[in-house]
């Protein structure tokens, strides 16, 4: 097991790595999704925003995300939920190099982060006895457990850095679920979703933000510059369509731990029909986006004024990513497109590419340039 003095040498320089990560690159703009081919094969697979493939590496099971280690050399893909599988993959070939699987009694949520030297790999896992969520520690090269942290929550979906290596952001989205039952959620009446903020080293519990309504569920989220969250809900009572689904946190004030809800007309509300799959935000304008796939919407929001700007209708929309070379969202749907999105105006410049009928994208999507 890893202590706090290892865990702090192994993220020292992590700010200057990230400061080097975000900057503009004039390479070339590669795409990472899991997506199932016209056979019904399960794949990560990698494309170019012209819509060539690189590769489409075939997994015995649907995968979630895919992340790309900070030396740009491979990748990891997440199994969905209630998967157990990790796959590290080349990033040239998609060869797999090394795989693993969860512990008996664990499972995945299909997500995951780096740290920012690439040495650890923390995923959000399931764990069967109690249903309690997890954060699990690997150490990259071998792949073994190393340490876990309680996330303080049930069903730790989406995890991300608030401060890259010392504090993550953890989604926990308050559905128990048994791998005996499906996706079949267990206990809505009860559910306590909460989105926590967690001091890796120690493992202690920084903050905690609620939403308004409790059977709004926490899935995904991205980060702010500011450090706060935009995330995105799903509506699990009867009213789908009825309450705010984007949301903003706000670690300033402890006595204050309700998610901020966006402003949106009732009808605008309406068209996301209560679901988000995938959020993004432009960390220096504040602005984001989120994909709606039972509604088949694409929406925009501004965080910093607290308010929905617009949305547009894509059918099957699947995951967004942000391009800082372009300054554009990349949005991919379940339908093979590809479509890019001005990230100040929000308008819809073109589509990538012609379809890639052969594949249908799935929820997330990862961009890398090499």
């Amino acid at each position: 097991m890893i202590n706090r003095r290892e865990v702090l040498a192994s993220v020292t320089g992590a700010a200057a790595l990230v400061a080097a990560g975000c900057s503009v690159s004039r390479r070339e703009a590669w795409l990472l999704s899991a997506a199932t081919d016209r056979a019904g094969v399960h794949v990560a697979m990698m494309v170019n925003t012209d819509g060539r493939v690189r590769f489409a590496a075939p997994l015995p099971e649907r995968a979630h995300d895919v992340l790309v280690t900070p030396d740009q050399k491979s990748v990891f893909v997440l199994a969905r939920r209630p998967g157990r599988y990790i796959y590290q993959l080349d990033l040239e070939t998609g060869r797999v190099l090394a795989s693993t699987k969860t512990q008996t009694g664990r499972h995945l949520y299909g997500h995951g982060v780096l740290t920012p030297d690439g040495r650890y790999l923390l995923t959000s896992e399931n764990m069967l006895s109690g249903g309690n969520g997890v954060i699990v520690v690997r150490d990259v090269e071998a792949l073994n457990v190393v340490r876990e942290l309680d996330s303080y929550g049930i069903g730790p979906h989406e995890i991300r850095w608030a401060v890259p290596g010392q504090s993550l952001i953890v989604a926990n989205g308050g559905i128990a679920t048994h791998p005996d039952y499906g996706r079949q959620p267990l206990n809505i009446e009860t559910m306590a979703p909460n989105l926590a903020k967690i001091d890796v080293v120690s493992g202690d519990l920084l903050a905690q933000n609620v939403p308004r309504h409790p059977q709004n569920s926490i899935r995904h989220f991205d980060v702010l510059g500011t450090g706060n969250a935009v995330v995105g809900l799903q509506q699990q009572d009867a009213e789908q369509g009825a309450k705010p689904i984007v949301a903003v946190s706000s670690w300033a004030d402890p006595s204050d731990n309700i998610l901020r809800s966006l402003v949106v007309d009732s009808g605008d509300l309406r068209e996301l029909y209560g679901y988000t799959a995938s959020v993004c935000v432009n960390p220096s304008t504040a602005k984001a986006i989120v994909t709606s796939p039972r509604g088949d919407r694409v929406s925009f929001w501004d965080a910093r004024d607290g308010a929905f700007i617009a949305s547009t209708r894509l059918s099957d929309v699947a995951g967004v990513c942000f391009d800082t070379a372009t300054n554009e969202f990349i949005v991919s749907s379940g339908r093979g497109y590809l479509y890019r999105f001005d990230a100040n105006r929000f308008a819809l410049k073109r589509s990538l590419t012609q379809r890639l009928a052969d594949f249908s994208f799935d929820n997330h999507l990862t961009i890398t340039h090499i």
